[in-house]
């Protein structure tokens, strides 16, 4: 049972790295590909394994809520190195305007 925790732990920690690194070195859109999984992830879930009647539908819900935290935590990395990126890009172009405002005088 330990191993077993240590492995989701070792799996969540390397999914995290994963996403960080495909953010900072993949295109615009790249970081949307393991948030994507995991949605289809749980929907595949949720259709196989849930089976009953409409009156469990405040469990689908919670269910799908629960399942869909990874989701939510690799989306909240995209958007942070999304804007880590961003703010450095246009600090190097800020860099760039001062030093041609330098040459120019």
């Amino acid at each position: 049972m330990f191993s077993l925790i240590i492995l989701a732990v070792a799996l969540a920690a390397a999914a995290v790295a994963l996403e960080i690194w495909v953010v900072k070195k993949g295109g615009k859109y790249t970081g949307f590909i393991f948030p994507g999984l995991t949605l289809l992830l749980s929907f595949l879930f949720l259709y196989l394994f849930m089976s009953g009647s409409e009156a469990d539908a405040g469990g689908y819900i919670v269910t799908f809520l629960i399942l869909n935290i990874p989701t939510i935590v690799l989306l909240l990395i995209y958007f942070a190195a999304t804007k880590e990126r961003e703010e450095a890009v246009h600090e190097k172009k800020n860099e760039e305007l001062d030093s041609m405002r330098i040459k120019d005088l």
